[in-house]
């Protein structure tokens, strides 16, 4: 204790005496476990209430709240502003890389203000099915340049960068502390001092991919990185790359790729447990909620995708003449607006050019061997100013023949437009209510037909009804369909919840015999067990109905006040009296236990001490 007293370098703080100074990529986490330490502090409650107020502060790692009166508590001798803690000592320069910017000041004023619930799930960390960090990481080659430099050891900010495995400066495994049955208590700060670290012999990563990714996290927290979420767009990447079809095949192609790309085992290491479903939600949704170790392994992925080819300008560079003979810019290059696609019937690109008068056409080569290359074009709308000038030429009585040659197109063209416009008058006389209870008398037999995603596959059956109603009949069809959708199980989480309970039944009973063990001096909750063996999603949250063997075993296990107090009381009596001090308010002292101790607890210490059994 006296070295690490004589290593350390203090800055005065007010009433409290002082504050060590901070030492290269400290995290704030660490600076505050070493005040304690040095100041002499046991209580995390009050030391808790001297820096931010209020005695039940969670000792968080990565995003602190309660900054902005921290800073107004030191800031006399504490050398950082409000502004310059976040972002030196702290996580959030790496965080706010991957919060849209809508959200980032609602995000900044948690961290400043005096409530920081709800910090994580505005940054969609507690949203997504990875788990969380769980204890402090450190490098076994940067703690023993630490004891050689400054005599102490201390945590480094960049290694508790969310699934970060290796040190980005010396390509090694980070070892993860596991803190000890007392130090689970939420407002309990870890000095790396009071820790036995573990200092393997070094060994250096040789996983490019991994490496790659460690420093990319890094260089993002140093700010070395020009990463932001608000500027990605993986879809259009993708578009420009060799998966750029859109087919379910080359979707396979495209995951079958990443897959391959950083290998099974890496995948497994950093995303456990879960499938490569999500890859197609985070190209088209890249703002939602995913963790940010998913972002950086698309991007690294998408970087050094090939991009597809550019395919030559089939159809020249334009504009192009409009067919229109009806209009006065007939034959003239006037037409900018073309869509080219390829159409797998007839193997050909076609490309679909739209004039400013309403006339549509396509135009599309044929190569044949030994032979010129063919040009087909075909007329897919005539336009407004055409169907003008035909009606015009009817009025006039003159032949289908003499109009045809006019207007650019032959005699069965008129007819068949002459014949159209009559018969429009008819269909105008057809109830349109008759149709619509007619498609909806259709749609519902057909999906009476299926018991599974029925509304998918009525319409892979007849899309073309499909469209009808969503067209003309909307409100009914939404209600309908809205009625007829049957849940199913998600594809990435199909779980067997028989034999998950009884996993969980078994890490209820070895946590609580390693808490009893270590004589854990807080009372065993529910929550407590929950947070330790990671089931708070489980026996906490919607699914707990789902295991009623683990929640019976969690109420049998966990202990009431009265039993805590009784607990604690016996404990300390035998702590006591090996030291021949067994006294009643020494026990109460010792026992950490307040006036509003139970009746029953108080019973039983004044038995015990005056039988002395």
């Amino acid at each position: 204790m006296n070295q690490l007293l004589m290593a350390e370098k203090l800055i005065a703080i007010g009433d409290l005496g002082f504050m060590p100074e901070p030492l290269k990529d400290e995290i704030l986490h660490s600076i505050i476990a070493r005040l304690q330490t040095r100041a002499l502090i046991e209580s995390p409650g009050q030391l808790s209430l001297d820096l931010f107020g209020e005695r039940n502060i969670p000792a968080t790692v990565d995003l602190p709240s309660h900054l902005h009166f921290f800073s107004e508590r030191v800031k006399g001798v504490f050398p950082f502003s409000e502004d310059q803690i976040i972002e030196q000592f702290t996580l959030w320069p790496y965080y706010s890389r991957f919060i849209v910017d809508k959200k980032k000041r609602k995000a900044l004023e948690l961290i400043r203000g005096n409530n920081g619930s709800g910090l994580h799930n505005l940054i969609g960390i507690n949203a997504s099915a990875m788990v969380k960090n769980r204890g402090l990481k450190y490098c076994p080659a940067c703690a023993n340049e630490d004891k050689t430099t400054e005599g102490i050891y201390y945590w480094h900010r960049v290694h508790q960068i969310p699934d970060l495995h290796l040190c980005p400066d010396h390509k090694c495994q980070l070892i993860t502390h596991v803190a000890s049955a007392n130090d689970l208590r939420r407002s309990v700060y870890t000095d790396a001092n009071e820790v036995i670290m573990e200092l393997p012999p070094i060994q250096a990563e040789s996983n490019e991919r991994l490496i790659d990714l460690s420093m990319f996290m890094a260089s993002i927290l140093r700010g070395e990185s020009s990463f932001d979420i608000n500027t990605v767009n993986y879809k259009a990447i993708v578009e420009n790359s060799i998966f750029n079809k859109g087919s379910k095949k080359i979707e396979n192609a495209f995951i079958e790729s990443f897959i391959n790309f950083y290998g099974n085992d890496l995948i497994e290491m950093i995303l456990p447990g879960i499938s490569t479903h999500w890859l197609k939600g985070i190209i088209n949704r890249p703002f939602h909620f995913f963790h940010p170790v998913r972002h950086l392994m698309v991007t690294t992925f998408l970087s050094q995708v090939p991009k597809k080819e550019k395919e030559p300008a089939l159809f020249g560079d334009g504009p192009w003449p409009c067919l229109n003979k009806a209009a006065n810019h007939f034959a003239e290059n006037v037409v900018t607006d073309i869509a080219v696609h390829f159409d797998r019937k007839t193997k050909r690109q076609i490309a679909r050019l739209s004039c400013s008068c309403g006339m549509i056409y396509t135009k599309s080569y044929l190569n044949e061997k030994g032979a010129e290359r063919k040009e087909f074009t075909r007329i897919i709308a005539w336009g407004d100013v055409w169907l003008n000038a035909l009606k015009r030429e009817l009025s006039e009585k003159q032949s289908y023949r003499t109009i045809a040659r006019k207007l650019g197109t032959d005699a069965k063209t008129i007819s068949k437009y002459t014949s159209e416009g009559k018969k429009e008058d008819t269909q105008q006389n057809i109830s349109v209510d008759k149709i619509t209870q007619v498609n909806r008398r259709k749609w519902q037999r057909l999906l009476a037909k299926f018991t599974m995603n029925r509304i998918l596959s009525a319409r892979k059956k007849n899309t073309s009804l499909y469209i009808w109603l969503y067209r003309h009949d909307n409100a009914w069809f939404a209600e309908t369909n809205k009625a007829n959708h049957v849940d199913q199980p998600t594809s990435e989480l199909r779980l067997d919840w028989t034999n998950l309970d009884k996993k969980v039944v078994d890490l209820i009973i070895e946590t609580v015999d390693r808490l009893k063990k270590e004589k854990y001096r807080c009372r065993i909750t529910k929550s407590l067990i929950s947070k330790i063996i990671r089931g708070q999603h489980y026996l906490l949250g919607k699914n707990a109905g789902k295991f009623p063997k683990s929640i019976a075993s969690l109420n049998s296990q966990i202990e009431s006040k009265d039993q805590f107090h009784q607990r604690r009381i016996l404990e300390t009596i035998v702590e006591l009296r090996t030291i021949n001090q067994l006294k009643g308010w020494k026990v109460m002292r010792r026992a950490g236990l307040g006036r509003k101790i139970s009746e029953s607890a108080l019973n039983l210490l004044n038995e015990t001490i005056l039988y002395g059994s």
